[in-house]
């Protein structure tokens, strides 16, 4: 997939393209970019995905990396993807000028694809309505999709972001269609999880990305191309008295030395909250029954 950051010297030849801020790339725009590919196939169009490089709201959390999106937009077949910066001049940019120098001149786009709520222009004037009249007297097609739902409730980032941030992993997959992950690289704590027979990678959390309700987590590990059932711990370390926010993880069967590395944790579901134990040994019992858990999760989902 070919990234372009930017659209200011842009110039693509016939192209289907994907509108939207597309941070979660959950279950609707899955279905939007789908439609996009599906077209761009069938009529010989290059297929571009349009977004941000950040949401255009600074008072919300992330869903994805930047990297995590790229990897998502690549396996699904996207051959490019241009990712704008979301300056004041772009702000202020008018719906006809976006239409005319953006969607025309730029992409030259023959299709464009949005959400049922995709906003535009300056003040965010523009919406799906306003988009079609502007494009289509130039000849560009313009699909709208649906608001998508699971059960009665429409998928949204704002509602992923709810979700994460409430711990409910299993519904979170739901939204996404995958499991909440994170990648960092593994650095080095206090390696007191040694000492109890639990050693555990530690990882930075990554900037701007919505945090996991405080907790212990049922987390599959991946090292690599090698996956491995694990716990994850979120928060805070009542029983060894670290008082730091710590995104650790025990990983299941593994003994590697892995520091240094780059690991995903995909969070698939909450088990408890944060305890403080009497003693280094109750703690172990409680780690013991926690990996019990994982390891048995984990063997049902290869199932």
């Amino acid at each position: 997939m070919r990234i372009i950051f930017g659209s200011a010297d842009l110039k693509i030849e016939n192209c289907a393209v994907a509108l939207g801020d597309f941070d979660a790339i959950h279950k609707g725009h899955i279905e939007i970019i789908s439609d996009m590919l599906s077209f761009a196939r069938k009529k010989g169009l290059l297929s571009v995905v349009y977004m941000f490089k950040e949401s255009p709201n600074k008072n919300v959390s992330g869903i994805n990396t930047l990297e995590k999106r790229f990897e998502i937009l690549e396996k699904m077949g996207v051959e490019i993807a241009v990712v704008e910066k979301f300056t004041e001049e772009y702000k202020n940019t008018p719906c006809e000028k976006f239409a005319e120098e953006y969607i025309k001149n730029r992409l030259n786009a023959k299709a464009v694809f949005v959400g049922f709520n995709y906003r535009f222009g300056k003040g965010a004037k523009g919406d799906v309505n306003t988009l079609k009249d502007l494009c289509e007297k130039d000849g560009v097609e313009v699909f709208i999709k649906d608001c998508v739902k699971i059960g009665d409730i429409t998928v949204s980032s704002s509602k992923i972001r709810e979700l994460i941030s409430e711990g409910e992993m299993e519904k979170v997959k739901k939204f996404m269609t995958r499991t909440f992950s994170i990648s960092g690289t593994v650095i080095k704590g206090k390696q007191l999880g040694r000492t109890i027979g639990f050693p555990t990678a530690n990882i930075e959390y990554p900037k701007g990305v919505v945090l996991p309700k405080e907790g212990v987590y049922i987390t599959i590990c991946k090292i690599g191309e090698n996956k491995y059932y694990s716990i994850t711990n979120v928060g805070e370390k009542p029983t060894v008295s670290d008082e730091r926010k710590n995104i650790e993880t025990a990983i299941g069967d593994f003994d590697g030395d892995i520091y240094g590395e780059q690991i995903q944790i995909e969070f698939c579901k909450r088990i408890r909250d944060i305890s403080r134990f009497d003693s280094l040994d109750k703690l172990r019992e409680q780690l013991l029954r926690d990996m019990d858990m994982a390891k048995s999760f984990f063997g049902a989902e290869k199932e």
